[in-house]
């Protein structure tokens, strides 16, 4: 089953090691940089919300969305 879960110390470097197919690498940011845009928005009065994409027990995504 597909769950979104909050980026957690324990999932961070997971998260931060998922990369995209090659072919892909154009129309993404990588992870780290997300997450650390994520933090500048916080700061900036913004709230992001970060989350690893499971199938099941298997991390296999991340998507963010801000306001």
């Amino acid at each position: 089953m597909i769950s979104l879960r909050k980026i957690t110390f324990e999932n961070f470097g997971e998260c931060i090691s998922l990369e995209v197919r090659e072919d892909q690498k154009n129309f993404v940011a990588r992870n780290l940089y997300s997450l650390a845009e994520a933090y500048i928005a916080l700061t900036n009065g913004s709230v992001p919300m970060p989350f690893a994409i499971y199938n099941d027990e298997t991390m296999v995504g991340f998507i963010m969305i801000s306001y």
